[in-house]
């Protein structure tokens, strides 16, 4: 009966991951870049990099803790959340990776409200070894 009801049509390949076309150079292909908005400036990065990483790019600082960058990648401290428009709660930036559209707030009141809570926190069950401790080393 003709009719086309029910029937799946073939969708025609196509190199698009996500709406979004990869970037390329002659033949090749390079990384997804993703946009987002983050303090109010647009920031353009690879897919796959942190809300952290992307705020460093764009010269935003997040504060952190635990984070070291390819050793402990966990968000344990807390310290680096941030609001992103349209979800509940915080997110931790140094492990939640960036997606197309996002817009995150760094520095809101109730981030910094957050952020002295987690240090006092943290500061109640510390042992108060800074001057032995690995962590001072780095800095």
């Amino acid at each position: 009966m003709g009719d086309k009801v029910g029937r799946k049509e073939p969708v025609p390949k196509s190199d698009k991951v996500g709406g979004k076309e990869p970037v390329t150079k002659g033949d090749k292909k390079e990384e997804m870049m993703v946009n987002l908005k983050i303090d109010d400036k647009n920031v353009v990065v690879p897919e796959g990099t942190t809300i952290l990483d992307a705020a460093k790019q764009a010269g935003i600082d997040i504060p952190t803790l635990c984070f070291l960058k390819d050793i402990n990648e966990v968000g344990d401290c807390r310290m680096c959340i941030v609001e992103v428009e349209g979800r509940r709660g915080f997110a931790t930036s140094c492990i939640q990776k960036v997606e197309e559209g996002m817009v995150v707030h760094t520095h809101t009141p109730n981030v910094l409200e957050a952020r002295h809570t987690i240090l006092d926190l943290i500061i109640s069950n510390h042992s108060k070894d800074c001057l032995t401790c690995t962590r001072s080393r780095e800095l």
